[in-house]
């Protein structure tokens, strides 16, 4: 039997530093929305990070929405999102994920630009794993979000 472990990191990049910006901005919003709710409290407490969590429940039961992204630093940021260049993206998310999952599904922030995951997924190679079901070695794969097909990878999941 074999299982795949799946990561969705958040990233981060762009080819210009306003495209970088307004990327971190929509990443802190997402931050801020799920340590904004008590399920994920635990994971904030993990990092020493409980107080934030009670300001952004509050700052969320008042329908601040854009105040709760200001919220999460650059610190809280890099804990919970890759932010680089795009050339050292891959690199950085092999370092964080690839010991780790077999099947990584980027959440790309920001307008899509198909050169910019293009070239993401060219570079990004996952490490090597003996158990495939294809034999081929690699043992994981890329699926993106905008649904297109790739022959090597196949096709985008349903709604993703």
């Amino acid at each position: 039997m074999r299982f795949e472990i799946s990561g969705t990191p958040f990233i981060v990049t762009g080819a210009t530093d306003e495209d970088m910006d307004a990327r971190a901005d929509t990443a802190r919003q997402q931050i801020a929305f799920y340590a904004s709710t008590r399920a994920y409290r635990a994971v904030l407490e993990l990092h020493g990070w409980g107080p934030p969590g009670d300001e952004l429940t509050a700052l969320s039961k008042r329908r601040e929405w854009e105040g709760m992204g200001r919220q999460i630093g650059d610190t809280v940021l890099g804990a919970f999102a890759i932010v680089a260049e795009p050339a050292d993206e891959p690199k950085l998310v092999l370092e964080r994920y690839g010991e780790v999952v077999t099947l990584i599904t980027p959440y790309p922030l920001g307008a899509p630009d198909a050169e910019l995951w293009g070239t993401f997924v060219e570079r990004l190679h996952l490490p090597r794993h003996s158990s495939t079901a294809d034999g081929d070695g690699l043992g994981s794969t890329y699926r993106g979000s905008s649904g297109a097909t790739d022959e090597k990878f196949g096709p985008a999941p349903p709604g993703g």
